[in-house]
């Protein structure tokens, strides 16, 4: 069959009836315009057998859409956005353990939370390389929470200082079977913190002078007579 640019066939023998179509293409894009296909029906003179010829539509190539909805939000393919996004490794910790948690620790959002391992933090190893050095005072243990088998241990204190400064102090250390042993509720011990990073965390003095804690024990107890 040959089609002329009238769209008409130009073989006598079959009629034509012209259909309009419409296009994936135009349904997608919204538009009320289609394109147009000849359809031509008839019986061929030769074989008497009834035949059906169309003309293959021209199909353009599918078009990309970004589907949004109300707002120009991106409806498929956008990420939601988490609210936990700006959580640290600490804030999981946190989550993970309740029992480290600020409120069961007793402890205010200025403390920057447990970190799950201190020796793969950059925050933890300066924090504790600052309170080697950090200020003397005086710790009341109240309890302590066990963080692996390592043992690592965080202590909690009541803590004291020489300027007379009460808050609550968070020890993060690792300590020998024989140390977690003797831990009890009620202890004195000697504690190092940072005067200028008030983030209620504290280290074991373990290098202090004795006759250094004597004094300052001194001075505590005076303090409270007074």
């Amino acid at each position: 069959m040959i089609v002329g640019n009238n769209g008409q066939c130009s073989d006598p023998n079959i009629s034509v009836e012209p259909r309009h179509l419409e296009t994936t293409a135009d349904r997608r894009a919204g538009s009320n315009e289609s394109a147009s296909a000849c359809f031509c029906v008839g019986h061929l003179s030769d074989s008497g057998n009834a035949g059906r010829y169309d003309r293959t539509e021209r199909r353009s190539s599918r078009p990309r859409f970004r589907r949004r909805c109300e707002g120009g939000v991106r409806m498929f393919g956008w990420k939601k956005k988490r609210n936990d996004s700006k959580m640290t490794l600490d804030d999981v910790m946190s989550k993970l353990r309740p029992d480290l948690s600020r409120e069961s620790l007793g402890v205010g959002p200025d403390f920057p939370g447990v970190a799950p391992n201190p020796l793969m933090s950059s925050d933890a190893r300066k924090r504790n390389a600052e309170l080697r050095t950090g200020a003397l005072a005086l710790g009341v243990l109240v309890d302590w929470r066990e963080v692996n088998s390592n043992p690592r241990v965080v202590l909690m204190f009541d803590v004291e200082t020489a300027d007379g400064i009460s808050f609550r102090g968070i020890a993060d250390e690792d300590l020998t079977i024989t140390e977690l042993t003797r831990l009890a509720p009620g202890q004195t011990l000697p504690l190092r913190y940072r005067p200028a990073v008030m983030d209620h965390y504290v280290a074991l003095a373990r290098d202090a002078d004795a006759a250094h804690v004597q004094r300052l024990s001194d001075e505590i107890a005076s303090r409270k007579r007074t």
